[in-house]
């Protein structure tokens, strides 16, 4: 990443999670390698697990354009 990226930032609010603290956090940190390991132009880049107090924060790159519409026009 360099300076003139921007970036997405995706707030997971561990509350509203059934699972224990440490389920959603094996969760969390699993679901991340995942995606940090997709290299498809379909998948939104991802940089980052942020763990805080109370919620984990999952860093992307943004996209201006909303490829998620997009992908469903396309589908």
């Amino acid at each position: 990443a360099n300076d003139s990226q921007a970036f997405a930032v995706k707030q997971f609010n561990l509350e509203d999670w059934v699972e224990s603290k440490e389920e959603s956090a094996h969760q969390f940190k699993q679901e991340f390698a995942i995606a940090k390991a997709l290299d498809h132009p379909s998948f939104i880049e991802t940089f980052d697990l942020v763990e805080a107090e109370k919620a984990w924060f999952l860093v992307m790159k943004y996209h201006a354009d909303n490829l998620w519409r997009r992908a469903l026009r396309e589908t």
